[in-house]
């Protein structure tokens, strides 16, 4: 059995780019081409009750309406807070898992979620968001919380793609040290500074105790800069970890499905994504900024700069308007 794992949340991370709206046809080939890679765990995007059935979306309102789609080691994600734990049967083998994504605040009640799921019967993933807004006390008290509950696998989530070196040896380190060596440990990152793949690696070279679960997509689908990539981390475990991913059919997805949403919303890396890491702050700040014209990298650090830290953590547009037209009054007016 692997220690190393590979999760696709194409369809899911992916959906930021197309609104969830990937197609039937299109849904089916990302499917397909993950598991005859051999890829371990397939996300099939959000579970969320809140919308209607649509068969082209990966949007999914209830598992039982999509019977054909779900498959072996498949999970979806629910943010906290969307969806009533009483509202959720017990598993009945519709779907293997469910990740759970939550903000620092709601961690108690979150953490309370997760452990009724796991009462119901599902694998739990738990998903604490910009992990690196919890200071080293904190998180190492959730990870005794984890402890409790025994989750599946607890994640490292680099949010905003800003970890460097010393803070993913910092978590990692934690994680391994205090987690229960049953318990998985992820990581989630994002390629704000370019430092997904950098950061999975030093990952897998951290936690040798614990089974290690690492998050991608294909071609890096995903809002703003996107994600590490799955045919990269694929290559990566064949060649040094002795693995035996199957990398075409990704590449073959690739060519024919994901590099057509691309041309119609693209992602990637972008200076304004790269400051905004540096900064710590929300990728939809940098998109904001993204769409006005003429700032340089040090008006860039300056708006950035001026963001309060409480501010950081949650996108509030209007905000970002107040901080940008004070910026416009002061530098341009």
């Amino acid at each position: 059995m692997r220690r190393i794992k590979i999760l696709d949340c194409t369809l899911r991370d992916g959906g930021y780019c197309n609104n969830w709206i990937f197609g039937e046809n299109r849904i089916g080939k990302i499917i397909d081409a993950i598991i005859q890679s051999k890829v371990d765990m397939v996300e099939y995007g959000y579970w969320d009750k809140r919308r209607c059935f649509d068969i082209h979306s990966t949007r999914i309102p209830c598992l039982n309406q999509v019977p054909d789609r779900i498959r072996a080691n498949g999970l979806v994600m629910i943010n906290y807070g969307e969806t009533d734990i009483d509202t959720i049967p017990q598993n009945r083998g519709d779907i293997w898992g469910i990740r759970v994504a939550f903000h620092k605040k709601e961690k108690k009640e979150a953490l309370l979620f997760c452990r009724k799921l796991k009462e119901k019967g599902y694998q739990v993933l738990i998903q604490p968001m910009v992990t690196c807004s919890y200071l080293p006390d904190e998180f190492c008290d959730m990870l005794h919380e984890a402890n409790e509950i025994m989750p599946h696998a607890l994640y490292i989530v680099d949010s905003f793609g800003s970890m460097q070196d010393d803070e993913m040896e910092q978590y990692a380190q934690a994680a391994e040290e205090l987690l229960d060596n049953r318990i998985g440990i992820g990581f989630h990152g994002h390629d704000n500074l370019q430092r997904a793949f950098q950061n999975a690696e030093a990952v897998i070279c951290i936690c040798k105790k614990h089974p290690v679960y690492l998050d991608s997509t294909i071609m890096g689908m995903g809002r703003g800069a996107g994600n590490l990539k799955t045919e990269d981390i694929l290559e990566y475990c064949n060649q040094y970890l002795y693995a035996d991913y199957y990398i075409e059919p990704v590449l073959k997805a690739r060519d024919e499905v994901v590099s057509g949403f691309y041309r119609e919303h693209p992602w990637g890396y972008t200076l304004p994504l790269d400051v905004a890491a540096r900064h710590h702050c929300h990728p939809k700040y940098a998109q904001y900024l993204d769409g006005k014209k003429g700032l340089s990298v040090n008006g860039l650090n300056e708006i950035f700069g001026k963001i309060a830290e409480e501010k950081k953590y949650y996108y509030d547009k209007q905000y970002m308007e107040k901080v940008y037209s004070g910026y416009v009054k002061e530098n341009l007016g």
